[in-house]
């Protein structure tokens, strides 16, 4: 029993370690854009709606 609970944490272990892992490699690759808006902020333009 002791070493099926051993398995599992180390799978789970290893997810999480691959996980964060693929995350830093993303962030450290990922192109910056220079800018004084957020990051999620793309499109300034904004359409206008009329009722």
């Amino acid at each position: 029993m002791d070493d099926g609970h051993r398995k599992i944490w180390y799978s789970i272990l290893t997810v999480v370690a691959v996980a964060a892992a693929l995350g830093l490699f993303y962030w450290l690759t990922e192109p910056r854009q220079e800018s004084s808006e957020g990051f999620l902020i793309r499109n300034t333009e904004v359409e206008s709606c009329v009722i």
